[in-house]
Parts: C-alpha cells; sequence; structure tokens
C-alpha cells in the first residue's frame, strides 16, 4: 500500500503522520534488507589512497559548486539592486 503525496495532500491529512505511519508499517512488516551497506565483515580489500583521491574530488567539486552557486546569487542581487 503505497500513498502518494497528490492523495495525502487531497485527503486532507498531514503529509508528516502519513511518513510516520508508513514507517511503522515497514517496521511492523519487518522486511529483511541486506544490502551490505551496514556490514561488519571485510566486503574486500579497499585502497585508502583510492578512498582518499576520491573524497579529495567530491570536496573539491562541492566546493566549486557552492562557490559558482553563492557568487551566481550575489551578481544576481547586485542587479536587482541598481
Amino acid at each position: 500500500m503505497i500513498i502518494t503525496l497528490g492523495e495525502t495532500l487531497a485527503s486532507g491529512t498531514s503529509v508528516t503522520s502519513k511518513i510516520v505511519w508508513q514507517s511503522a508499517l515497514t517496521l511492523l512488516v519487518a522486511l529483511d534488507i541486506n544490502c551490505g551497506c551496514y556490514s561488519t565483515q571485510n566486503a574486500g580489500h579497499s585502497s585508502i589512497f583510492l578512498s582518499l583521491f576520491r573524497d579529495t574530488t567530491f570536496l573539491v567539486l562541492g566546493i566549486t559548486l557552492l562557490t559558482l552557486v553563492l557568487r551566481e546569487i550575489k551578481e544576481k542581487s547586485s542587479m536587482e539592486a541598481t
């Protein structure tokens, strides 16, 4: 039973109560989802240097994107002020 956002808004009940209700139902069903994300067993050998390179690359890309977005917002606000 999946309730869409449109049905939630149309029925007049709050989105938060629907989310809480669906979460409770999921816990009651007790689905065994084993994706391997939270395993304590060693899944394989990962290079620390590869992980460091990957994380640094994402950090630099994130900071660059944030800088570009903030610069664009600043330019728009200065154009609106004039």
